[in-house]
């Protein structure tokens, strides 16, 4: 080449081309490519197509494979010309050639374009079914570089044409799926001739090219189309199925926004439900679920087989055979007709029932939650309110989905476990806003920020020592607080426990973490004080046993009774490790046992709060572990459970010598006698780790609340709570029990 330059120029001239030959080889090395694509567009995943995904999280992880780069254009929108424009005129590289100027030879620069094409689907199918702008289609046409019609799932007649971009002008047309008719795998593309490239059978083979009997197939599939009219019969029978499916629209516009797509190539699109009441429905919307639910519907209760767009799941997508008849698409009609009205009319279980296994069980079936319904709206914040949230995950299920929603309260115990388990193994652990309420007159926005998992699946991560991929999913709910606005947030029940008393999460942003746990202990001592004063009178209430003593709010509890002037003979001190107690009761201060006749014992055996006339829970378990044969029934006993779930039975408070402290892991909110937290906590009652976060809102607290607690924070969140009334009620509310 470089000896054709120099006996074509002459020797001055040859060397200045062999220079800008090296220099425009080393530009262009350098350079991007690019590919024009559509931002809902899906052609596939092989390495190629992943380069114009239009879901971003698909497409990042694998653009670096091919070298190429993609530029998505909105075709819906206003200004897709100067998108497409931009895009052009931006992908320009400069290189150098030699003219001829003046006698001599010169080096001059020119613009060199790096997009190499452009490929979109006329009908875009996985991306939400519906039809592509044409005028942005024509306009592409009259570039320069190639436009390459993907016809893979709108063509060969499916539109009602054979090509779903029937009058516009491509270099390539893509083909495949049903080019196979079913049966065999195969792809095929048309090229302009002028661009065909004769070498590159030569240049380029595969396993599976030129297959013999997929390409036989592929014939008979073209003379069927051709035999049967199956373009026409796509097209009057689309005309009936967009007909029927509009009529369905029209009565339900609440529920259907759009029916989008062409002939036998349709989709429904529902309405937007990422700011509903209906928490399910938000949850599960937001989430990209919702048409798996849907679909999920019209398969179990009506036989109705339709699948949700995999990069839009939320639009269901209808794709029949060009056979299907009136009598089906009447089907679906009417399965469609059904499923709206269940929305419209929030028949939430008649949608949700073919996951329950058509609930066939009767186990409290119309079981009303006895402290109301839980708010399951979101507020927008009033005016100066302090944001603050929750997270925590679901304690007992049934009751919680019952309270959630009026209509789960038809099924039974066992159906919405069932539903339950789906539901927590689809969203995988995921968080999601409950609700948002303004409360305490507008000055606090709080929300509850739910992970989709309950406490027996938490449970079994920590004895597994699988805490890392819940960590992960608390980090997350605590980095979509801070997408929110939120400045305190505070971790409900396990939350706080797997993640090591917040300590291993990262606070993001402005975000603060804490974990509630403070104002547990500060409320848990002063009930029990109370208690132990009203009745310390008339029995010797002297020897206490602590359940969990080495945690976090056991060990205060420990300390700070010991710091109090209660009178005890002996504390038991229970839990898993013995080690790690002695360890504690080595760390005492001196001065705190001072003075005091105090006997502090270790134990694992449970059996020995016979011996205890005060007990304290404050363990991490699903299952209650102290029972009636545990308790002294020829005393008195006075018993605290701050654990959640509860670690002490039902049976336990029947026992008519035994003595029940009010619930401390909840406190009475003021100004809220109606607000509804959970389905296990009284009318106008939040949990304290919620109330800490509300405190905190009120009144920044300057100590530490996460990690190990100490006695100076729980004096300081004692005060502050007094000060605004959250422990003046705490012996006015009854104990609860969503059972």
């Amino acid at each position: 080449m470089r000896k054709t330059q120099f006996e074509k120029y002459g020797y001055e001239a040859g060397s200045l081309v062999t220079k800008i030959w090296d220099e425009n080889a080393a530009r262009l090395a350098e350079s991007d490519v690019y590919l024009l694509g559509l931002k809902d567009a899906f052609h596939g995943h092989s390495s190629g197509a992943r380069t114009v995904l239009g879901n971003n999280q698909k497409r990042e992880k694998f653009k670096n494979i091919l070298g190429v780069k993609s530029i998505l254009i909105d075709d819906k929108s206003e200004n897709w010309q100067e998108q497409v424009e931009h895009a052009v005129n931006g992908s320009q590289i400069k290189l150098k050639k030699v003219s001829w100027r003046m006698n001599s030879y010169v080096c001059e620069e020119f613009e060199f374009p790096n997009l190499i094409g452009a490929i979109v689907e006329p009908i875009i199918g996985e991306g939400g079914i519906r039809i592509v702008n044409p005028e942005f289609l024509k306009y592409l046409s009259g570039f320069d570089f190639p436009l390459i019609m993907d016809e893979i799932q709108c063509g060969l007649g499916r539109a009602g044409t054979f090509l779903a971009s029937f009058g516009i002008n491509a270099n390539y047309y893509l083909f495949a799926k049903s080019l196979g008719g079913n049966v065999e795998k195969i792809s095929a593309v048309l090229i302009e001739k002028s661009r065909y490239i004769r070498e590159f059978p030569d240049l380029y083979s595969s396993t599976f090219a030129n297959g013999g009997l997929a390409a036989t197939i592929a014939l008979e599939t073209l003379a069927i189309i051709e035999k049967d009219d199956i373009i026409r019969i796509a097209h009057d029978k689309g005309e009936i199925l967009a007909r029927k499916l509009n009529s369905v629209r029209k009565k339900h516009p609440a529920v259907i926004s759009e029916i989008t797509g062409k002939g036998l190539m349709q989709g429904i699109r529902f309405c937007d439900f990422s700011k509903s009441n209906k928490i399910f429905f938000r949850c599960l919307y937001n989430e990209n679920y919702l048409g798996l639910l849907f679909s999920a519907y019209l398969l179990l209760k009506h036989r109705v087989r339709i699948l949700p767009s995999i990069s839009s799941p939320n639009i269901l997508r209808i794709e029949p055979s060009g056979y299907i008849t009136n009598q089906e698409i009447s089907k679906l009609e009417s399965a469609l007709e059904d499923l709206c009205w269940n929305i419209e009319n929030n028949h939430m279980y008649e949608i949700f029932k073919p996951l329950m296994d058509n609930d066939l069980f009767t186990d409290n079936k119309g079981k009303i939650p006895k402290e109301g319904f839980m708010y399951t709206g979101i507020d927008e914040p009033s005016a100066g309110a302090e944001k603050v949230a929750i997270i925590a995950h679901f304690v007992y299920p049934d009751a919680e989905l019952r309270a959630l929603d009026k209509d789960l309260c038809k099924a039974s115990d066992t159906g919405l476990r069932i539903l339950f388990n789906r539901f927590q193994m689809l969203m995988q652990a995921k968080p999601f806003l409950l609700f948002s309420k303004n409360i305490m007159n507008g000055k606090i926005h709080f929300s509850f920020i739910a992970l989709a998992v309950d406490s027996a699946e938490l449970d079994k991560c920590i004895r597994q020592r699988k805490q890392g991929k819940i960590n992960e999913k608390i980090q997350d709910a605590v980095n979509l607080a801070r997408e929110l606005g939120i400045k305190t947030v505070s971790l409900g029940a396990y939350t706080s426990i797997i993640s090591n008393n917040g300590m291993a999460l990262v606070e993001s942003g402005d975000t603060r973490i804490i974990t509630g746990n403070t104002l547990t202990a500060a409320s848990g001592i002063i009930m029990l004080k109370r208690e132990i004063q009203s009745h310390s009178t008339k029995n010797k209430i002297n020897i206490l046993g602590i359940i969990g003593a080495s945690g976090n709010i056991g060990s205060i509890l420990t300390l700070s009774l010991l710091e109090s002037n209660i009178s005890f003979r002996i504390i038991y001190l229970f839990g898993r490790n013995i080690s790690k107690l002695q360890h504690m009761i080595n760390g005492l201060p001196v001065k705190m046992l001072a003075g005091k006749n105090i006997q502090l014992k270790t134990e694992f055996d449970l059996s020995l709060l016979k011996r205890c006339n005060i007990i304290i829970a404050a363990t991490n378990t699903n299952d209650p572990v102290i029972f009636p044969n545990h308790i002294n029934q020829n005393k008195p006993v006075i018993i605290s459970d701050l654990s959640i779930p509860r670690a002490v039975s039902e049976d336990v408070f029947e026992m008519g010598n035994v003595i029940p402290v009010n619930l401390a892991s909840y406190i009475v909110l003021p100004e809220e006698p109606e607000f509804v937290m959970s389905s296990h906590t009284p009318k106008g009652t939040v949990f304290c780790c919620a109330a800490e976060a509300i405190l905190n809102g009120l009144e920044p607290i300057e100590c530490n609340l996460k990690g190990k607690i100490s006695l100076e924070a729980v004096h300081e969140v004692t005060r502050l709570a007094e000060k605004y009334h959250f422990l003046t009620r705490l012996a006015d509310v009854a104990t609860s029990n969503p059972a």
